[in-house]
């Protein structure tokens, strides 16, 4: 280097090229350009961002809980199995909602023990219905390639039977993990909490919770304050979101 020259900052450089790219690569998703004779025409097309929360899932899990009492050391072990799951769209309509019969899988496991309920569902209200393996790959054929989102999400997807393998962490949203939807300690609030203070209703009334509305509730707060926070988009999202949400404002004007 000649002596007195200043130094290039290549760094610089390469961050605004990398940014230009993003920038280009936005824009090519953003719009769709096509010829007609007369013109030249753009049209919209949704961001991934959008198409994510179009395509997205919601789920929540009722559990039965019930004791298994061993014959040989009369002791018990309690238990927490799946009874009842509900998967909503993002607009809150049933994708699945079934009860499920977890007990006689564990029943079948364990035939040492003598089975006993402790709370939630019943076994009459579970009795003869479809076995959790079944139910499984219901929900696993309808979860692929979409935003799952639930409230404690790995509790209900563990109790499932639900690997990452089939859901991958990529694609799971749990709502106690931001920030919005916690407490000034940076703790998880519970789900009823959050439908009072964030969507202005009451749920889960009593011992019984309804699945479906723990569900519906679930994805209005992931979508109403998580999936659009603009702070947890990548760049290229960004970019992308925001060229897609003025070419929408300039067509409806």
């Amino acid at each position: 280097m000649a002596k007195g020259r200043t130094p290039k900052r290549r760094g610089r450089k390469r961050r605004r090229t990398s940014r230009r790219r993003a920038f280009v690569v936005g824009m090519r998703r953003a719009f769709v350009v096509s010829r007609t004779p007369a013109r030249l025409q753009l049209r919209c097309s949704a961001s991934r961002v959008e198409t994510q929360a179009e395509r997205a899932v919601a789920i929540d899990v009722e559990y039965v809980h019930v004791r298994l009492h061993d014959h040989a050391s009369a002791r018990y072990t309690k238990l927490q199995l799946p009874a009842e799951v509900c998967l909503v769209d993002c607009h809150g309509d049933p994708v699945l909602l079934t009860v499920i019969d977890a007990v006689s899988e564990v029943a079948v496991d364990v035939l040492s023990h003598d089975v006993s309920h402790d709370g939630g569902l019943s076994f009459e209200e579970i009795e003869a219905k479809p076995l959790l393996s079944e139910v499984r790959r219901q929900l696993v054929e309808r979860m692929e390639g979409r935003l799952v989102v639930g409230h404690n999400l790995a509790k209900d997807l563990l109790a499932l039977g639900i690997t990452e393998k089939m859901v991958p962490p990529g694609l799971r949203r749990d709502t106690m993990a931001y920030s919005a939807l916690q407490n000034e300690k940076g703790c998880g609030r519970s789900l009823a909490e959050l439908a009072e203070v964030k969507l202005g209703r009451t749920i889960q009334r009593g011992d019984r919770h309804c699945a479906a509305e723990d569900a519906r509730a679930t994805m209005e707060l992931y979508l109403g304050w998580c999936h659009f926070d603009e702070g947890l988009m990548s760049y290229d999202d960004l970019v992308e979101y925001q060229v897609s949400k003025l070419l929408s404002r300039a067509s409806n004007a």
